[in-house]
């Protein structure tokens, strides 16, 4: 990405807008799992979904839809911040 923005291909604001987009469908699908679940043992399941659905999900940047592997590492390299979460108390945890 750096190399993306230095050689001017994209924008820092570009890299923002795959980042929202990114966040925004992860939210929907983490409240999908987690909306009104007590706290249960195979939490594991529930982020397996979460990461399962978001796999099938193509991200875009500077209006180009990415191929699905890059899309993946855009949802990684988000959880690995951490911005997004995959556990219930992924805040707690990794924040």
């Amino acid at each position: 990405m750096e190399r993306l923005i230095q050689d001017g291909d994209i924008t820092q604001s570009d890299i923002d807008d795959l980042e929202e987009e990114a966040s925004v469908m992860w939210e929907g699908k983490f409240l999908q799992a987690y909306s009104g679940q007590q706290s249960t043992g195979d939490e594991g399941a529930s982020a397996r979904t979460i990461v399962g659905d978001l796999r099938q999900r193509k991200l875009t940047l500077a209006s180009q839809e990415l191929p699905i592997p890059m899309s993946h590492g855009g949802f990684y390299d988000l959880s690995d911040r951490p911005v997004i979460g995959w556990l219930s108390d992924w805040k707690d945890r990794y924040k």
